[in-house]
């Protein structure tokens, strides 16, 4: 993997990473504001390029970000990341619904009202369908908008900064600036209410924990298609829960049920902090 970078070569990067994301973001928030999911989607998904582009752009070296897969020798890599967001998930729904017991519902509401009907047997067939759908095809198909971004954190940034300020204090810096990039998003893909301000800190600790937990494993494996495939499995698995709310509340998103929420981020603080110190026993 590469880890010889210029601060020259990252600063453009950067310069394009946010450029190139943040024009998308503002097509992207627009058309989510006025309700047009599909083209919203779109924006989203292009925007996910941006560090990859960015990283072209920059000329920064990209060539040993490593390419090949390694699916049968790092396998287990691959298994321990799912596995490790899989629990984050189920952590973080069965902490919120344990708290706000109201907000818990199997008639699948939001669902239902997605694909405009209330007949159980067929919201239920839809649910398994759904899930089958996101923990399978949909997963797979998201590792390559996933990689978009990947190349450019955690195959450019993150060897630059992990050189120049040390690995722990290298990841914290750059979960900072890949939840940074984010931020139009964050703000403005809704209304700007109290809760879109509260849901910015538990994000941001996601972020952080999450680009520790995939750089950790992208170290160990040398493939840049171990993050990618944990990111779309975060993008996948994460909304999974949002199946379970009632549809006559309106969840606290900064809290839970979500991957995003705060109890799944102070959870990951716990992991990644045992996987960082493992890390180092193992260096």
């Amino acid at each position: 993997m590469q880890t010889s970078i210029s601060t020259s070569t990252i600063k453009k990067f950067l310069i394009w990473a946010y450029g190139i994301g943040w024009f998308l973001m503002i097509f992207l928030c627009y058309f989510s504001q006025q309700k047009q999911n599909v083209i919203a989607s779109v924006f989203s998904i292009s925007a996910m390029f941006a560090p990859s582009i960015a990283a072209l752009i920059s000329k920064a070296p990209i060539k040993e970000a490593g390419w090949r897969p390694n699916l049968s020798k790092k396998w287990r890599s691959y298994a321990a990341v799912w596995l490790w967001i899989a629990f984050y998930a189920i952590f973080g729904a069965v902490v919120y619904f344990s708290i706000f017991p109201q907000h818990f519902s199997l008639a699948f509401s939001l669902l239902a009202k997605s694909i405009g009907t209330s007949n159980p047997a067929l919201v239920q067939s839809t649910v398994w369908q759904y899930v089958f759908n996101f923990l399978t095809w949909i997963n797979l198909l998201c590792i390559i908008p996933a990689l978009g971004e990947e190349l450019g954190w955690r195959g450019v940034l993150y060897p630059y900064l992990k050189e120049r300020y040390g690995r722990t204090k290298g990841r914290f810096i750059g979960g900072l600036i890949w939840a940074s990039w984010h931020l139009p998003m964050l703000l403005f893909a809704d209304k700007l209410s109290l809760d879109t301000i509260l849901y910015i800190f538990p994000y941001y600790i996601m972020a952080i924990t999450m680009g520790f937990l995939l750089d950790i494993y992208y170290v160990k494996s040398k493939t840049i298609w171990l993050p990618a495939f944990g990111h779309s499995t975060i993008d996948t698995l994460g909304p999974l829960t949002s199946l379970l709310v009632a549809g006559n509340v309106k969840p606290l998103a900064y809290l839970g049920p979500g991957a995003n929420g705060l109890f799944v981020g102070l959870l990951a603080i716990v992991v990644v902090t045992w996987l960082t110190k493992r890390e180092a026993k193992e260096n």
